[in-house]
């Protein structure tokens, strides 16, 4: 009531309109069997910035689908740990080929220049996209994960 004061009605001293409203309601609802799919806060800021091996040539790149979730991987061709490491996650990544609709793998590059960052896409033969070399001081968001 306007007062604060509280009232129990039982559901039978409700008008038939009522009574079938409030049935609705509480009426369980259907278990669905996936969530809606949201888009990341990355897809724009990705959105024709990504280039991808082709072939011999690195090019433009657009992602089909966008992934459940993205993992940036932050590396250089000038990086010993990262040349040793990076023929590893290669190989694991193409074991998992259904498994690239819940992750992509994103290349950032920490290259000196453009021709060390796709030199190094090529020779180690990075299935992923990456961040057009151009792109990368750009991408505060992305990079403050770096």
């Amino acid at each position: 009531m306007n007062d604060g004061q509280m009232y129990n009605v039982t559901l039978n001293q409700l008008s038939t309109t009522d009574q079938a409203f409030i049935k609705k309601q509480s009426a369980p609802k259907p278990a669905t069997t996936a969530e809606p799919k949201h888009a990341s806060k990355f897809i724009e800021m990705l959105d024709g910035k990504l280039v991808a091996l082709t072939g011999k040539r690195v090019g433009k790149y657009e992602m089909a689908e966008e992934p459940e979730y993205h993992a940036f991987y932050f590396s250089a061709h000038w990086c010993p740990p990262c040349r040793s490491f990076t023929p590893k996650l290669v190989s694991v990544y193409n074991e998992q080929p259904g498994k690239k609709k819940q992750f992509e793998i994103i290349f950032v590059s920490n290259d000196n220049d453009e021709n060390q960052m796709e030199e190094y896409i090529k020779s180690d033969s990075m299935p992923w996209p990456a961040i057009a070399y151009r792109s990368v001081p750009r991408m505060k968001e992305i990079l403050k994960y770096a």
